[in-house]
């Protein structure tokens, strides 16, 4: 899984605080995929304990943010755009 991180920081911030909470929600990781290109998702999960505390297993969803994050991108940059005209007028 380690690999899979554009920052490896951000690996150890996301198993720190969610084994610490026991639960993370949409925390947002920039990950590699296959080709090298930068995914940004959010991921939703939990741990799972023994019977003695102990943390065995993380288990949880991540949601493809890679489109969202683009377009959000373009619309703040839309709306620079826009405001520079603007003044411009």
């Amino acid at each position: 899984m380690h690999d899979l991180y554009m920052n490896h920081k951000d690996w150890d911030t996301y198993r720190e605080i969610l084994e610490r909470q026991g639960y993370i929600k949409d925390y947002e990781l920039t990950l590699i995929d296959s080709q090298g290109s930068n995914l940004t998702v959010a991921v939703t999960a939990s741990v799972s304990k023994d019977q003695s505390g102990k943390i065995i297993a993380h288990r949880g969803i991540m949601r493809d943010m890679t489109a969202q994050k683009q377009l959000e991108q373009q619309f703040r940059q839309a709306q620079k755009m826009e405001a520079v005209g603007r003044l411009a007028g």
